[in-house]
């Protein structure tokens, strides 16, 4: 859930009392930058329906390293999935590979837009400290 102002890193601890937004912090571009990333994922939540469902399975986890991998999908739209490879760690994996991901073709992540090359079943990437990728198909 996201609390007023996270978006665009307000930060102000649960209250019940009003507090004010500082809307000052989006003429920071990192803010800016930020609350751009928000928006690209309540789109991808409200337009895919794969993220309307309730089928997820993990299909990958490498504990060692604290990543973890998971995939969504909507049965009544073929083809209509989500990918998420999180990096629980501070520290960056370059390259990592992710083995049993799932078939298809078409692969793309959703906040470059750029096409991901997935072969025999294996993405091989770097996932940055802290980092999920988010993959769409369909």
């Amino acid at each position: 859930m996201i609390w007023m102002g996270e978006e665009f890193a307000d930060y102000h601890g649960k209250a019940m009392d009003p507090q004010k937004i500082d809307w000052t912090l989006l003429a920071n571009e990192r803010n800016q930058e930020l609350r751009e990333h928000y928006k690209k994922m309540i789109h991808l939540r409200r337009e895919n329906s794969a993220l309307h469902r309730n089928d997820l399975t993990f299909f990958y986890e490498h504990v060692a390293d604290g990543i973890l991998a998971f995939v969504r999908w909507d049965d009544s739209a073929p083809g209509r999935q989500v990918v998420v490879i999180a990096n629980f760690r501070d520290q960056a994996h370059d390259p990592h590979e992710v083995a049993n991901f799932p078939d298809g073709d078409n692969w793309k992540d959703w906040l470059t837009g750029e096409a991901v090359e997935v072969k025999d079943h294996k993405w091989i990437g770097t996932l940055a400290p802290w980092q999920a990728r988010v993959f769409v198909r369909g």
